[in-house]
């Protein structure tokens, strides 16, 4: 009797074993990583400016200037040209846990390449004007650019809400960043706690695309060409005037 129970026992402790620890060694023997990108993109307000480095110049790319905004052909095209989302930038990623628990104790930008503002050519969309806030936000062109809540805030937002994940456990994160000062190619780094280990995982775009900004030229004459939404098409504005000044908040410049 106390043999077939303490068959029983070491049964369930197995059984627990397999069920808690098996998949994580198979996962670590198999090179699985401990955190998994399920999701990232850049999800910027399609009604907020943007640019391109290089101004609009072929009969190719200037006949996509009358293609309608919601059509697969210009979604393509600005894709394709690396367009840069204007001073601020939205992004969505959901991250999964790859172990039984696993602890994300830190999440920052990471800047891949530094570049002086763009200046080829600038869309205003017909609708620009205020975005919704997203409460938590960095900013690139401090000199240790971290995620804080809030305006005003100043604490890594990350450190003090570690967010824990079990295996296949998902989180929906949206964040933003900010550059008024130049242009970034730029990543995210998350740093996990799994297995008794610290691992950075790195978050970029689909195909390892790194994620784009560029802070807004101080004056219209610093692009080689303004863009007005208007209808459906894309129509050279000038490089003054009224629709300038309501983009950047100033009606007397």
């Amino acid at each position: 009797m106390a043999a077939a129970v303490v068959g029983t026992v070491v049964s369930a402790i197995l059984t627990g074993w397999f069920q808690e620890a098996a998949p994580d060694l198979s996962r670590r023997a198999l090179g699985s990583p401990a955190l998994e990108v399920r999701f990232a993109a850049d999800i910027s307000d399609q009604t907020a400016p943007f640019a391109l480095q290089k101004p609009v110049t072929t009969p190719q790319d200037r006949a996509m200037l009358v293609e309608p905004t919601s059509s697969r052909e210009w979604q393509n095209f600005i894709r394709e040209k690396n367009a840069a989302p204007v001073d601020r930038a939205d992004m969505q990623i959901v991250l999964e846990g790859g172990r039984s628990k696993i602890r994300i104790v830190d999440l920052r930008p990471r800047i891949l390449h530094k570049s002086t503002r763009w200046g080829g050519a600038y869309f205003i969309p017909a609708t620009a004007g205020e975005v919704e806030a997203i409460s938590v936000s960095a900013d690139l062109d401090h000199p240790d650019p971290h995620f804080t809540q809030g305006k005003k805030g100043s604490r890594n937002y990350f450190h003090e809400k570690q967010l824990e994940l079990a295996r296949g456990e998902q989180v929906t994160l949206t964040i933003s960043v900010t550059a008024k000062a130049a242009a970034y190619e730029f990543d995210f780094v998350a740093t996990v706690i799994a297995d008794g280990k610290i691992h950075d995982v790195p978050i970029r775009l689909p195909g390892k695309k790194p994620f784009l900004i560029t802070a807004r030229q101080a004056k219209p004459s610093g692009y080689s060409q303004v863009f007005k939404e208007q209808g459906e098409a894309w129509v050279q504005a000038p490089a003054a005037g009224r629709v300038w000044c309501k983009v950047v908040g100033d009606e007397k410049c």
